[in-house]
């Protein structure tokens, strides 16, 4: 338990040949002045050796990398309406698995001792630049060796649950279950009354592609109701173990390096949830067209990894698909109440296309409620 899952030899695969061109992409953004960011790492003693690069594709946050005496460093600056609390909350998670030797991002500390830097009305933090390494998605692997990879994938979720079990983080987060018995943060009620709000105004859109989609949703809001409620008991009855998970567990949060241990970064919507939630997560990310079957053996490949370290009983692992289908159910209602609030047409569009994934969902419901069988 105390060595990480390995990615062994180079045999893997290669980089995409797009990795040396997004590469010379992100040389080219430059959106915050070198001195502002030289202030940045003043109170850490960081002295810049070359200039501050953007990372291109941060979803949430801004991020650099740059060469400093004490060695290469990222910088992030994260999204203004990010509270103090999480970024406080993702620390001591990041901090504690640092000190238990889990391979993720390791925090650097100014001379205070440290790791948020509040500046000019926004937060920062640095943290060591994990060398050699690169994100999964710019590296082809050789198609043998898929199988072997998803199963490393389960595993490295596998010992990130159970090097956060039973932790309790410094801070707060909003997301998920308020305590380890209570209720969830936004619970069924709230969802039931946001879609009740939103019954009857989607339909007034003088645009005929978001009328359309608009005229979908309102005709599905019934089924979604039901559909929500049924799970919601249902789910509640079996009374699912809940601890600290990552909370956007993906391969697009993977960092390779072959030889070196699978890296888990972007802790930022880590949270007190199910641990189905991540297992969903790991196991949906096989796959994005709902035109095709379910890739049945590389699911099965990240839950026999998960297994391998972190022991699930097979009833628990039954209800992926109805995990799967309540956090479908949930975003769905989440995007429509978005787009009320900020008219975003994309909103309705996700919404499309999750409903239309719990539709595939359900279609393939017995082939994925066996997925812990050989």
């Amino acid at each position: 338990m105390n060595n990480p899952p390995f990615i062994i030899g180079q045999a893997f695969g290669f980089r995409k040949p797009s990795y040396i061109m997004d590469r010379l992409h992100s040389k080219q953004i430059v959106d915050a002045s070198p001195e502002q960011l030289d202030r940045i790492l003043e109170p850490y003693q960081f002295i810049p050796q070359g200039p501050f690069i953007k990372i291109s594709g941060s979803r949430r946050n801004e991020t650099w990398t740059v060469e400093t005496n004490a060695g290469k460093k990222v910088l992030k600056r994260y999204q203004a309406l990010v509270p103090y609390q999480q970024i406080c909350y993702e620390h001591s998670i990041l901090n504690h698995l640092a000190e238990n030797n889990f391979p993720a991002p390791r925090l650097c500390r100014d001379t205070n001792g440290k790791t948020i830097l509040e500046y000019e009305n926004r937060f920062y933090a640095v943290s060591d630049f994990l060398e050699g390494y690169f994100h999964f998605n710019q590296y082809y692997f050789i198609p043998s060796r898929n199988r072997v990879f998803y199963f490393l994938f389960g595993q490295s979720l596998g010992l990130l649950h159970h090097t956060l079990a039973g932790f309790t983080p410094d801070g707060d987060s909003d997301y998920g279950f308020q305590s380890p018995d209570g209720d969830r943060w936004q619970d069924a009620s709230w969802h039931l009354a946001r879609l009740e709000y939103a019954s009857g105004r989607l339909i007034h859109s003088l645009d005929p592609i978001t009328r359309d989609l608009e005229s979908f949703l309102n005709e599905q809001s019934q089924w979604i109701e039901t559909q929500f409620r049924h799970l919601d008991v249902a789910l509640q009855k079996v009374d699912l173990p809940r601890q600290l998970i990552h909370g956007d567990y993906g391969p697009y949060n993977m960092l390779v390096k072959p030889g070196e241990p699978l890296a888990v970064i972007d802790f930022e919507l880590a949270h007190l949830d199910w641990r189905l939630i991540d297992l969903v997560a790991a196991v949906s990310s096989t796959t994005n067209q709902i035109n095709s079957k379910p890739n049945i053996s590389q699911m099965r490949q990240i839950v026999k990894g998960y297994q391998s370290v972190n022991p699930v009983d097979a009833e628990e692992i039954s209800l992926i698909p109805f995990v799967w289908q309540f956090k479908m159910l949930r975003r769905v209602i989440t995007c429509i109440d978005n787009y009320l609030a900020d008219g975003k047409i994309e909103r309705l569009d996700e919404a499309r296309k999750r409903i239309e994934k719990l539709d595939w969902i359900m279609r393939y419901e017995n082939e994925l409620r066996i997925l812990g069988q050989d």
